[in-house]
């Protein structure tokens, strides 16, 4: 590689960390979601269950369903979530991970 083509790489890889560039997140199909009491009250059956989806693709978007569907698949007879966190982190050469943790009880 010539100082030409290591100088364009690192232009343009400063370019892209720079810009802040933004990419919409999938929809999510919530049943349930609040801030206030909703008057139901699952059978907790664990607590800080925690679930995630890390697309190894560059620059893909984790699924916060998926995401979901791991963390009640972690626990039999789990089919609501509640106080539940959504976290997003990243890793080098690889897409948004997306994790929620939370109690998982049954309806």
């Amino acid at each position: 590689m010539t100082n030409r083509s290591i100088s364009l790489i690192v232009l343009f890889a400063s370019l892209a960390g720079f810009t802040g560039c933004a990419i919409p997140a999938p929809p999510v199909d919530f049943e349930i979601l609040s801030t206030e009491p909703t008057g139901f009250r699952p059978e907790i059956l664990e607590r800080n269950v925690e679930g995630s989806d890390c697309p190894w693709v560059p620059f893909a978007l984790g699924d916060f369903a998926r995401a979901m569907d791991r963390a009640l698949g972690k626990v039999p007879g789990g089919n609501v979530m509640t106080d539940v966190s959504f976290y997003t982190s990243s890793r080098p050469f690889a897409g948004l991970c997306v994790t929620v943790r939370g109690d998982v009880g049954s309806m």
